[in-house]
């Protein structure tokens, strides 16, 4: 595993919503919210660790799962709820709605390139190695 980077969170919100008009949300504040985020399915330990950080700030959102960070966008621009997504999903744009960072800074998600221990050496290696650099040294996403 090579490390790539570390991000927040960030809540997509619909523009008439009255989350819109904040420079930024606490978690707490999703309490009672209809929320679009990842299917527990795809990665059940960070699934279950989020909600129970979530869940230890007070707040119970309603949670609803989606495809996708574009479906979630989709749903919120109908006005149908919010989403909690990684910070770097903000840099999409669609009318509709806004993105508000998450205040909460233990609520991170991290990338990272895998690949097998046994094939991982020569080009192989040389290419993770050169990419998660790279990746790195262009910020795509915050560290």
């Amino acid at each position: 595993m090579q490390p790539v980077a570390r991000e927040g969170f960030c809540v997509c919100v619909p523009k008439n919503h009255g989350f819109a008009q904040r420079t930024s949300i606490p978690v707490r504040d999703l309490d009672g919210q209809p929320l679009y985020w990842v299917p527990r399915k795809l990665n059940s330990t960070f699934y279950d660790q989020t909600l129970e950080y979530i869940q230890g700030t007070g707040a119970q959102p309603t949670l609803h799962e989606t495809a996708s960070i574009i479906h979630a966008i989709d749903t919120v621009a109908r006005g149908v709820g919010l989403a909690l997504l990684p910070s770097g999903a903000s840099r999409l744009s669609r009318s509709g709605v806004v993105f508000k960072p998450i205040t909460d800074r233990f609520l991170q998600i991290e990338t990272a390139i895998f690949s097998r221990r046994d094939l991982l050496r020569g080009n192989l290696q040389d290419f993770v190695l050169f990419l998660a650099a790279r990746l790195r040294s262009l910020r795509l996403i915050r560290q």
